[in-house]
């Protein structure tokens, strides 16, 4: 008998609407509206619960305290306790809505926007779990929720689609953060519709590789579709070979013309 992959394994996985164990948990609303692309869907990532390391977003709060003890005012300050993480996790501190000119300290740190992001910050260290750090913001006005992002050196970075009349196109954007590069293998289920899609793409160091996928089912406006994704990186000499999953709630709200690809 032949053995399942890692990809078919992860599929087969139920899905649970939580953070990654360790990370603590939230709850998410079964569309949430993060950005619209060509007026046809809206879509939102979904963390899934992971024993592999899969994303993981652990909410901060927003109890951001002024403070006048900085050079630079308006100033506010939010500390938190640390989670547990790994150390071969990527990092990032998200807080959206912040203008381009705010500027972020973690523990006295500055921190730098990743490419290709508007509102997340890499965190190059981190204190050990259960300890207290502390967030600082230079911006004009209160700043909005934060939240920490725990993935894999290499993982699905974006995810967008358009919905035609005979199927959809989805564009994924792999990051890799590794100094080596690394083949992938990404498919895309569509929950309760028992179709789906995969492509290999070879992603070079330090950046992130689009990949283009068209999966065959007629979407119709007002329908939501459940997308699961499975991300598997091979073995190289930095990392060994991996599979991680997260989940995209499209809700559609046109189709495209006949001759969209």
């Amino acid at each position: 008998m032949t053995r399942p992959s890692k990809v078919q394994r992860a599929l087969a996985a139920p899905a649970s609407w939580g953070g990654t164990p360790g990370f603590g948990s939230r709850r998410v609303a079964p569309f949430c509206a993060c950005s619209l692309k060509a007026l046809v869907l809206f879509s939102c990532l979904i963390p899934l619960s992971a024993s592999n390391g899969g994303p993981a977003r652990v909410d901060l709060g927003s109890r951001w305290i002024p403070s006048l003890d900085h050079h630079l005012s308006p100033y506010f300050v939010l500390s938190f306790q640390i989670p547990a993480y790994r150390s071969s996790h990527y990092l990032r501190l998200s807080i959206p809505g912040l203008p381009s000119n705010a500027k972020l300290w973690l523990d006295s740190a500055p921190l730098l926007l990743v490419q290709d992001s508007e509102d997340e910050w890499l965190i190059p260290n981190l204190a050990p779990p259960g300890s207290t750090a502390r967030i600082a913001a230079a911006t004009p006005s209160f700043p909005g929720s934060a939240s920490l992002i725990l993935s894999t050196r290499v993982h699905l970075a974006k995810l967008d689609a358009i919905a035609c009349q005979d199927h959809f196109t989805a564009t994924a954007w792999v990051r890799n953060t590794l100094d080596n590069t690394v083949n992938v293998s990404l498919t895309l289920l569509v929950q309760g519709h028992a179709v789906s899609a995969s492509a290999n793409a070879t992603v070079p160091p330090g950046l992130m590789q689009s990949i283009l996928l068209r999966i065959p089912i007629a979407a119709k406006p007002g329908q939501g579709l459940e997308v699961l994704a499975a991300l598997e990186k091979a073995e190289e000499a930095m990392e060994p070979a991996y599979a991680v999953t997260s989940a995209r709630t499209f809700l559609i709200l046109d189709v495209a013309a006949p001759a969209c690809h």
